[in-house]
């Protein structure tokens, strides 16, 4: 009958259980070592009588004690190095809860670092900051959650309150697949595009001329920009879908020429609460694109020199802003051309100033954009650069 049972407990994994089985079969004792004398002479320990078996049975029951043994051993290692893996894992998770407790609220580390911190804990992100005051988070209104989240950590924690996983906003994303053609490995990719120089003069949408004969290689961007144009993007039923959409992809090059444009005022440059020897060093001549202080982000907690950007203007920042959420479309255009041509009286489009002169050159587009996102729009992302423009500015 133990003989019998040997091949019920290999196939449940019990290998434990199997080896000492075997080891009674052979030798009598469920404990019985291999170094051991085989019988007693005199100096070893007596034991048991073996049970009465064939030769040939014998043999299988030493080949299947080896086996056992050796998934025992790894079995063993495996569990061994979970457990230090656990361990670590516990100290990691203490770490970064001390970390996110007291960096975050200093203000010390950008809002993406403790995010970073957070996913290795496992628990939803609205979860790990509802005891930590992270200003960041407050002050620029950043979404920590979506109601797909909330829901779902909801439903696991209903049937074990243990189980967390980590979870925070997701931003929608329009998903196209594409082949690329056959590049080198860290290569560019590059596809085959069919829309760009489509038009029924035979010239391109940019003018250069060339209609499909002059395919062309496309960047991942480009073949974006083409799958909005040809209406593949966004999928259907969307409310913008349909196709005829036309882009740039410039990095965000001209939303931070917005901004410079319409927030980086003398004015605002200038009104600031700080030492007089602070306030003389940040602006020392007037062809500065910005003050020395703007890529000094916000910390809450005074670490560091001194306060930065927004925390020294905020009144005025808040009233700008305030300004540029409630006004139109049109508003928008005329606040560009206009602090455009007042750039232009005084610091001259000519050479000198390349930024006023491409200022100058891109009014339309500039206006254009600023049409587009709208006042609104436009408040909220100069807002996250007033607070930490290095960080955000790209």
């Amino acid at each position: 009958v133990a003989w019998e049972a040997v091949p019920v407990l290999e196939s449940a994994k019990a290998h434990g259980a199997a080896v000492g089985v075997l080891r009674t079969v052979l030798w009598g004792r469920w404990d019985y070592k291999w170094r051991e004398t085989a019988a007693c002479d005199g100096t070893g320990e007596a034991r048991r009588t073996p049970m009465l078996l064939s030769r040939r049975t014998r043999g299988k029951a030493l080949e299947r004690l080896v086996i056992d043994t050796g998934h025992r051993r790894r079995e063993q290692k495996i569990a061994a190095a979970a457990q230090k893996k656990a361990r670590k894992v516990d100290e990691i998770g203490e770490m970064c809860a001390h970390l996110i407790e007291t960096e975050g609220a200093a203000g010390s580390v950008p809002f993406s670092c403790i995010r970073g911190l957070a996913r290795r804990l496992g628990r939803p992100l609205v979860d790990i900051l509802a005891k930590v005051c992270c200003h960041e988070a407050t002050e620029l209104h950043i979404r920590l959650c979506d109601d797909s989240t909330v829901a779902e950590c909801s439903r696991l924690a209903r049937h074990n309150p243990r189980v967390w996983t980590y979870g925070d906003w997701t931003a929608p994303q329009d998903v196209a697949v594409a082949n690329s053609l056959g590049s080198e490995v860290g290569a560019r990719c590059s596809y085959v595009g069919w829309e760009q120089g489509d038009g029924a003069d035979g010239t391109g949408a940019d003018g250069t001329g060339g209609g499909r004969s002059s395919r062309r290689s496309l960047s991942v961007e480009e073949l974006a920009l083409e799958e909005y144009a040809a209406g593949r993007l966004p999928v259907a039923g969307h409310a913008v879908a349909g196709g005829g959409w036309a882009g740039w992809h410039d990095e965000g090059r001209r939303v931070r020429a917005l901004f410079r444009i319409l927030c980086l005022r003398l004015d605002l440059l200038h009104s600031l609460v700080a030492p007089p020897d602070v306030r003389h060093s940040l602006i020392l001549t007037k062809y500065q694109a910005a003050p020395h202080d703007l890529h000094v982000g916000h910390a809450a907690g005074g670490r560091g020199a001194g306060p930065g950007f927004y925390a020294r203007r905020k009144p005025e920042i808040d009233a700008l802003l305030g300004g540029l959420a409630a006004s139109s479309p049109q508003e928008m255009c005329d606040a560009v051309y206009n602090a455009i041509a007042a750039h232009a009286d005084v610091y001259g489009s000519g050479s000198a100033d390349r930024r006023t002169a491409r200022d100058v050159a891109e009014v339309r587009a500039l206006s254009l954009v600023a049409a587009g996102i709208e006042g609104l729009g436009l408040a909220w992302i100069f807002c996250v650069m007033y607070y930490d423009y290095r960080h955000y500015g790209g």
